[in-house]
């Protein structure tokens, strides 16, 4: 059939799985119950039991996937979490958001990441009502040198106040919150410069540079001059300086040796002179 193939991309992409741990105390009319409390009633395409403990559950709307992939659902005291079979996207939710937190500041941060996102920004709502519970979530992809986000991203909360707030995704791993990069977090991260001793790649409150004992301020700001000598080039100066004098004593003596000669003659002739006066 013409379009079939995009037809079943699309319903497995509508699919998720779960898993209840035990499916013989965890019935298949429990499942169903319990998810369309969450999605609504009739949403449910199909419950697959599959090997082990697991169950695919096709939903007829991907916003149900969305929601129950972000919810979950709850059976007596437990809760389950499914996850959908077919995506190279993520859902991403943000917990405990004030209300006045507007969509734009959310879409903002998460393009400033580099995610493109795929799904509007949604509010989860309280079941069977309209009150938002502070759980916005939004479906992104990300892109290809990122595999996370951080666990937390500050926002505004108010004219001149920031919170953290908590971020959760699938497969969530953790990333430096400065940089994104996966192989350090934040007070490791080389971006970092300390102000303390101005070197990078630690933040000023774990520097390993101590106080100096002079002044007690640190290396960036010591007030202390520090004069550091080169022995090897100290040597070679001291060497060269010798060298000089002695040269120039040489040269010094000889002329003294010229200077004594002259002297010797002059006083040879004033002597014939004096000779011959008294003769």
């Amino acid at each position: 059939m013409p379009g079939e193939r995009g037809v079943r991309r699309t319903v497995k992409e509508q699919t998720v799985i779960v898993d209840v741990f035990d499916n013989k105390s965890v019935s298949a009319a429990s499942v169903i119950k319990s998810i369309e409390e969450q999605v609504g009633e009739g949403e449910i395409l199909a419950r697959v039991p599959k090997s082990g403990n697991l169950y695919e559950v096709t939903l007829n709307e991907n916003d149900s996937v969305d929601l129950i992939c972000d919810t979950g659902f709850k059976i007596g005291d437990r809760n389950f979490k499914p996850n959908a079979i077919f995506s190279k996207e993520r859902l991403v939710s943000f917990l405990k958001v004030s209300y006045y937190v507007l969509d734009k500041e959310i879409q903002d941060k998460l393009e400033a990441f580099g995610a493109t996102l795929i799904s509007p920004i949604r509010r989860r709502m309280y079941p069977g009502t309209q009150i938002a519970d502070g759980t916005p979530y939004v479906v992104i992809q990300f892109p290809d040198d990122k595999q996370s986000l951080p666990y937390s991203m500050k926002f505004s909360t108010g004219v001149n106040s920031q919170e953290y707030i908590r971020v959760i995704h699938d497969n969530q791993r953790k990333v430096c919150s400065k940089c994104y990069e996966t192989d350090h977090i934040f007070p490791t991260c080389p971006d970092n410069v300390c102000w303390r001793c101005k070197t990078s790649g630690h933040l000023s409150k774990s520097c390993p540079e101590p106080p100096c004992e002079k002044c007690k301020k640190f290396v960036a700001h010591c007030v202390c001059e520090v004069v550091w000598v080169d022995p090897i080039h100290a040597n070679k100066d001291q060497q060269h300086h010798d060298d000089a004098e002695a040269e120039n004593i040489e040269d010094n003596g000889d002329g003294d040796d010229e200077d004594a000669a002259d002297d010797d003659a002059d006083d040879d002739k004033i002597m014939m002179m004096m000779m011959k006066v008294w003769m």
